[in-house]
């Protein structure tokens, strides 16, 4: 992996306090988009990026049967966090032009869509592997004891998506109430604040 996306990561660690599951999951892809680039490309530097090597990239995911969903919010979001920030900061000299100043988006998602028009083809997306609403609250219905309260929590992770390591971790008010003091849920917004190991990593 480049110096350059090394220090991306120490970046979102130590300055961002990004949760550890982003980190590995950035680091994942990183690695991954770098080890494309230097088999594919013969590119074995950050300088040496271009837009059509980004583009490639995405059309390489596409074939090699990613998910429109995973290939924008997953390795190509990363990707771009990752050469924002080198361009933006000091690592990379002003002598260099980002390659993404010169890319659409429209142009990469176009390039992404083709996963779905694939799929579809096929009668599906292979990629996905959920439960549909009525058998969420179905199975809701039967849970164990105490039934109220995990009845409610498989509902929330449903409704929000949040991971049972998390949705443990909500806490509601010191006076026992939802919305009482340094409740992690506001009704007004609404919004519940999730932790990871009680280091805050967003909101739902």
């Amino acid at each position: 992996m480049f110096d350059a996306f090394e220090e991306y990561l120490d970046y979102l660690d130590l300055e961002e306090a990004s949760a550890d599951a982003t980190i590995q999951k950035r680091e994942q892809t990183l690695r991954h988009f770098s080890a494309w680039l230097r088999s594919e490309r013969n590119v074995s530097e950050i300088t040496s990026i271009s837009r059509r090597d980004v583009a490639r990239y995405v059309e390489h995911l596409v074939d090699e049967g990613y998910a429109k969903n995973t290939i924008l919010a997953g390795y190509y979001s990363s990707v771009t966090g990752a050469l924002n920030w080198a361009y933006d900061g000091a690592y990379v000299d002003e002598e260099y032009n980002n390659p993404l100043d010169s890319l659409r988006r429209k142009a990469i998602k176009k390039r992404a869509k083709k996963a779905v028009s694939e799929d579809e083809k096929k009668g599906g997306d292979s990629n996905k592997d959920f439960l549909p609403k009525a058998k969420v609250y179905e199975l809701a219905e039967h849970a164990p004891e105490p039934s109220a309260r995990n009845e409610l929590l498989i509902k929330l992770m449903f409704w929000t998506g949040v991971r049972v390591s998390e949705v443990v971790r909500i806490e509601i008010g010191e006076d026992g109430r939802i919305d009482g003091p340094n409740s992690d849920i506001d009704p007004e917004e609404p919004s519940i604040d999730i932790y990871s190991e009680r280091s805050s990593v967003g909101d739902c």
